[in-house]
């Protein structure tokens, strides 16, 4: 079973939380929340897919309230044989060239 929500189901709920806030304008709310955080683990062969339900979900509510929003991905690859040595120079060419904060192969 696809346990994932509808976006438009979050929109919808928003959009009644809203409506309620206005019809009890005398209502003393309680603090507002003020951060909020999330991690997620992507799996590589639909990230796109996830990423884009995160957006709709998660980030547009975010974006339409005007959060200063901070987003990193965080990748960990093993590969038990290990990297072939042209697998290695293409990477951290591209690192180069997409200029990410920190990247690097290890030896175990």
């Amino acid at each position: 079973m696809d346990r994932t929500i509808n976006p438009r189901i979050l929109d919808n709920r928003a959009m009644t939380c809203r409506a309620v806030k206005r019809r009890n304008p005398g209502v003393v709310a309680p603090a507002r929340m003020t951060r909020y955080y999330a991690t997620a683990k992507l799996d590589p062969d639909s990230m796109n897919r996830d990423i884009a339900r995160i957006n709709e979900a998660i980030l547009d509510q975010l974006r339409l309230v005007g959060a200063d929003i901070s987003l990193s991905l965080e990748i960990h690859a093993d590969n038990a044989s290990g990297f072939d040595e042209c697998v290695v120079q293409i990477i951290e060419g591209n690192v180069a060239n997409l200029k990410l904060d920190n990247s690097g192969f290890e030896e175990s």
